[in-house]
């Protein structure tokens, strides 16, 4: 299975939400599709970070995970990460999401200093991400 923007896969749209959590509702989205009870996933580098965030968010459909080659820095308790990543992605597959604009950079970088994702970090690190 390739992913928007890998393999022989096209790239999503121009604003389209954050790239992990494209990663993670587009797998809710194909298992919905496919009627999957329950699959392995295989992923290396990206896809193994897409896996271990998909199989922490949505245990109950993962039989098996594999990843090799993958790191994924917790910047929060790993259980508030899975549970923020979950509310985020079922918002995003049923449709009940809405996308903010910002108008420039410093109200960006100040509203993800305050977001659940970026607890912590400081307004000028957060305009680096």
């Amino acid at each position: 299975l390739d992913l928007p923007g890998h393999g022989h896969s096209s790239h999503k749209p121009n604003g389209s939400y954050g790239v992990i959590l494209n990663r993670v509702v587009d797998l809710e989205h194909i298992r919905r599709s496919l009627e999957l009870e329950k699959f392995t996933f295989v992923g290396h580098s990206m896809s193994g970070i897409t896996g271990i965030l998909y199989s922490s968010t949505y245990p109950e459909y993962i039989d098996k995970t594999v990843v090799m080659d993958s790191l994924f820095p917790p910047i929060k308790e790993p259980s508030e990460v899975v549970e923020n990543l979950r509310k985020a992605s079922d918002e995003h597959v049923n449709d009940s999401f809405k996308c903010k604009a910002y108008k420039d950079m410093d109200i960006l970088a100040k509203a993800k200093s305050e977001s659940t994702w970026y607890v912590g970090l400081d307004v000028e690190l957060c305009k680096l991400i």
